[in-house]
């Protein structure tokens, strides 16, 4: 292997880490005596890139409101104010963070079939969120599957525990005033002789 065979891969590596690193597709095609792995930001793929992008900023969104919800439950105790504003903003988060990943769920096969003019390499369109299909070229089998990675079963997890998180801050129970105390004080003892 020569140098010029890896500067190519140092140049291919710097180009797809310049984009947005959370978006980001991986294909790698096996057959006997080949293996070719594509790795691409997306950057030409504009209709899915922009779903990934959305689905993205609604997640981002709703760790930023996830973060007020901490803070603002972790003063609830002393600011009894502040038990609304984390309930608020732990359903708000939910409600973000659910969108996200919907919307990721339903845009995602419509913006890959129209990037791709179909389902690409002479596959079927892209039917839903998750699945496989096959095609055959000369006797070399092509199998494509898709379908959620990691991080949209982390948002959607994420989800669930910012609704509980604000549900149970809600429904806590307010803290009581000190109430003044009924406790006698003991008798006063005569002094000794």
């Amino acid at each position: 292997m020569d140098g010029r065979y890896l500067g190519d891969i140092r140049r291919a590596d710097r180009y797809i880490h310049r984009g947005f690193p959370t978006v980001r597709r991986d294909r790698e095609v096996t057959a006997p005596g080949v293996s070719q792995t594509n790795t691409t930001d997306y950057s030409e793929d504009s209709n899915t890139r922009s779903a990934f992008l959305a689905g993205a900023a609604l997640s981002g969104l709703a760790i930023l409101l996830g973060i007020v919800f901490v803070v603002t439950a972790m003063m609830a105790d002393k600011q009894p104010s502040m038990r609304r504003i984390a309930s608020l903003s732990g359903i708000f988060a939910f409600v973000l963070a659910l969108l996200g990943t919907l919307y990721v769920m339903a845009a995602l096969p419509g913006a890959v079939n129209a990037d791709s003019g179909g389902g690409g390499l002479g596959l079927s369109q892209f039917s839903g969120f998750w699945g496989s299909d096959s095609t055959t070229f000369f006797g070399i089998t092509a199998t494509v599957t898709w379908s959620a990675g990691w991080a949209w079963y982390v948002v959607l997890i994420g989800a669930v525990v910012f609704l509980i998180g604000g549900i149970l801050v809600m429904r806590a129970a307010k803290t009581a005033p000190a109430a003044p105390s009924t406790m006698q004080a003991p008798p006063e003892s005569r002094p000794m002789p």
